[in-house]
């Protein structure tokens, strides 16, 4: 497992064990759509999906 810290002037320092433990959370939630959490746990599978993946405090910082 692969837990290389990813660093960005952006974003801060997230690693990857940090992701996937809010991944986790996430899928205790209720979610509306029963493929989400299908979603989410084969999100926790992939590694370099993993990697690529960005959370981000503030919608101002998505794309349109």
């Amino acid at each position: 497992m692969n837990s290389e810290v990813v660093t960005t002037e952006r974003f801060g320092v997230i690693t990857v064990e940090g992701k996937r433990r809010a991944i986790r959370k996430f899928c205790q939630m209720p979610l509306k759509h029963p493929m989400s959490r299908f979603l989410l746990q084969s999100m926790l599978e992939n590694e370099s999906l993993l990697e690529k993946i960005v959370f981000v405090n503030n919608r101002a910082l998505l794309p349109n």
